[in-house]
């Protein structure tokens, strides 16, 4: 069955249904998917149409556009740090996908996660995208929400630009809300304390009838901030509550403003009286009296102005049934402040985002986009507030996301957190100016590499950091369509995340297709996701042996499209990685060198970078690649036999063996058996090794690691470099 869709930058093309062995599959297209195959089922951003698996849906009618589709469909039964192969995290380790929701784990800067599939295209046309999210952390400072016209250092240059540079490195324009309660279409606002009319410098809590303390003190009820307030004791007294205030001097006050608790119900006040007096031992009668509505919007009455220098909010009874009381903020309006704004209109308070549906709709406006993002209750399905703007058309094409932004509290490298910052779920996205395909993914199998080595293959799938409940292991084989029969199968390394293979007596005269399966735990269920390249045969009789090799791989060209295309012109018979495979820089953001486990999802999201580049030439020739030093996070590598060491200078390593090992793993676990597989210091296993292939023999060195380090041994240099001795005489 054949589809037209429109593929990136607004080509047509033509994407075809497969069906493998009688099971609605896909057939992906080479840039960036190359022959990643759904062997059965659909991946995790699943499109159904009726009763078969389609490569994309052209109505979407959900949200009613016509044109593309795509829905998450995350699964409910996994936790693990890899999302999908729809999906790119800026950084790896900042998510998580836990119980059918997307987790932000860390409150830093810039914290995203790119859609692969579809982007929004230079031609004009509607889109929508929608999710629910949640904003769980009290007190931080910052915004969730999505990104639209996400656009990489290569974007707009003809030849070079790609999707996957666009998600890397996305800049663009933020739409969302932020954590006290704020929609805004980019850029988004400074979070600062809400002020509601009178000032309130020199106000203090005069009496509150009962306190639980801490965080919920009387005082937090002054401080401007949704996300604190004042509780009465648990569990006691019962209503009526009471709260006074001293405002410091008086005050004709004409009415107040009454923040609720923010995250609940529990303490929000239903019947209430306020009270004002120049004499807080007389207070007398009311001067109003009321009812609150159960909702967390803030709350203004007004009433006959009174002259006094101190308030009270006497409430009577609450929504919940139960004996707490809570106030988030209290504020006093005069007749000078009771008809003015609040807050600026690009400030206004709407609802702290604890479940709220968030969606974001684009016109188009001739040569402009007019965006629409509205806010509303999940639960209610009401419509709690609305922003718009109006933006050249440039601005909205590119990349989508969904993006996390926020301060972190106190002091660490990232803020990172065990449990979630925010929150994501059903994210959809439509449009008629949609660009791309599904053939724009990226795993589960990311990609592989092999060596054939005397009648040995020695094969390596990269995996992506998988959950304790996903499937342990993944399976090779070999024949081809409609003869593909299992040959061996491998355990995920559980830092590396690599699946290795050793097969003996290789059939080398032939060239046999291959491919690597893992059955993905999907909201549906397991599906065989399958990559497929060709073992080639061991060209004995060629003459010259065509190698490419590379070094240096920075990322300032990624995911480096003309380097492929051009090497590919070539068909190298052999590839060569001779180190510095990833950069300390590769990717932004830096490197986060402990704990362990978040140190190797660090490495692991630069070297899927190397693998996202080039595994079109990986997929079908043999290749060799080994690390250096700016693979192992230093600046030079003088390893003195793979002991530790604190500085690179003195010779040995600055990461932690295990981490070294992992590295090794990721890089260097399908080149032939090492020649004498003895570690070195610490356990460092080792890889130097023979490759016979095409009749040549090559040697695989690793001298870097067992050299000694300059200091004490070289003369001083004026060079900053230890090693760059300019002594003739030495």
């Amino acid at each position: 069955m054949e589809t037209v869709r429109r593929t990136k930058r607004g080509q047509r093309a033509a994407v075809r249904a497969v069906d493998d062995g009688g099971m609605a599959g896909r057939e992906s297209g080479r840039a960036g998917g190359g022959r990643s195959r759904v062997v059965s089922g659909t991946n995790t951003g699943a499109l159904q149409m009726k009763r078969r698996w389609l490569p994309i849906v052209m109505l979407a009618g959900a949200l009613g556009l016509a044109g593309a589709e795509f829905r998450s469909a995350w699964s409910q039964s996994v936790t693990r740090t890899w999302i999908g192969p729809e999906y790119w995290a800026n950084r790896l380790q900042d998510w998580r996908l836990a119980e059918g929701r997307l987790e932000c784990l860390t409150a830093a800067e810039n914290r995203t996660v790119g859609l692969l599939p579809w982007q929004v295209g230079a031609a004009p046309g509607p889109f929508e995208t929608s999710a629910r999210l949640g904003i769980l952390s009290a007190g931080t400072s910052g915004y969730a929400g999505f990104r639209v016209g996400g656009h990489g250092r290569l974007f707009g240059i003809e030849g070079l630009e790609d999707y996957r540079d666009d998600v890397l490195k996305s800049k663009g324009l933020d739409c969302g809300v932020t954590a006290d309660g704020r929609l805004f279409i980019g850029p988004a606002p400074r979070s600062k304390p809400m002020a509601f009319g009178v000032p309130r410098q020199g106000w203090k809590v005069l009496h509150a009838d009962s306190t639980q303390g801490g965080e919920m003190k009387p005082e937090s009820a002054l401080d401007g901030d949704l996300n604190t307030f004042w509780h009465s004791t648990y569990g006691a007294p019962p209503y009526p509550h009471e709260f006074q205030v001293d405002m410091g001097a008086e005050v004709d006050v004409c009415g107040i403003v009454y923040v609720p608790r923010q995250d609940q119900v529990i303490g929000r006040i239903n019947r209430y009286e306020v009270y004002v007096t120049p004499d807080p031992g007389a207070w007398g009668d009311p001067v109003h009296e009321g009812t609150f509505p159960n909702d967390p919007a803030p709350r203004t009455v007004r009433f006959p102005a009174k002259r006094g220098r101190y308030l009270r909010l006497r409430g009577l009874t609450d929504h919940a049934g139960r004996p707490a009381a809570a106030i988030a903020d209290l504020f006093a309006l005069d007749p000078a402040t009771a008809e003015r704004p609040a807050l600026a209109a690009e400030d206004t308070v709407i609802v702290p985002p604890r479940d709220i549906l968030l969606r974001l709709r684009g016109a188009v406006d001739g040569e402009a986009c007019r965006l629409e993002l509205q806010a509303v209750d999940a639960a209610a399905g009401t419509l709690i507030a609305t922003r718009t703007r109006t933006v050249p058309w440039t601005q909205v094409h590119g990349a989508l996301a969904l993006v996390c932004d926020f301060q972190p509290r106190g002091r660490g490298d990232a803020g990172a957190a065990d449990s979630a910052i925010a929150w994501f779920r059903d994210w959809s996205v439509a449009g008629t100016c949609l660009t791309g395909g599904t053939h724009q993914t990226f795993g589960p199998v990311l990609w592989s590499q092999y060596t054939l080595h005397r009648g040995v293959l020695k094969l390596t799938a990269q995996m992506p950091p998988l959950g304790n409940r996903d499937t342990p292991d993944v399976r090779l084989e070999s024949g081809g369509p409609g003869r593909w029969r299992e040959i061996a199968r491998s355990p995920i390394d559980p830092l590396a995340r690599t699946a290795r293979f050793r097969i003996e007596s290789w059939d080398t005269t032939r060239d046999v297709p291959y491919r690597v399966v893992y059955a993905l735990v999907t909201a549906q269920g397991p599906r065989d996701f399958a990559w497929e390249g060709t073992i080639r045969r061991d060209p004995v009789d060629k003459d010259p042996l065509v190698v490419a090799a590379f070094t240096g791989n920075a990322d300032y060209a990624f995911p480096n499209v003309d380097v492929v295309k051009h090497v590919a012109l070539h068909d190298p018979d052999l590839l060569f990685f001779s180190g510095d495979n990833i950069y300390e820089q590769v990717g932004g953001f830096g490197v986060e060198r402990s704990p362990l486990d978040r140190a190797c999802l660090d490495y692991l999201r630069k070297w899927y970078c190397y693998g996202w580049a080039y595994r079109e030439l990986l997929r079908d020739r043999p290749c060799v690649s080994i690390p250096d030093d700016h693979d192992v996070y230093q600046g030079n590598l003088w390893g003195h036999g793979g002991r530790a060491t604190d500085r690179d200078t003195k010779g040995g390593y600055l990461m932690p063996v295990a981490w070294v090992n992992m590295v090794q793993r990721t890089q260097c676990s399908h080149l032939p058996d090492p020649y004498d597989p003895t570690p070195a210091e610490q356990g460092m296993t080792v890889y130097y090794c023979p490759l016979t292939y095409g009749r040549i023999s090559f040697a695989i060195l690793e001298d870097r690691k067992f050299k000694t380090g300059p200091d004490g041994l070289a003369p001083p240099t004026d060079t900053g470099r230890p090693d760059h001795v300019k002594e003739e005489t030495f």
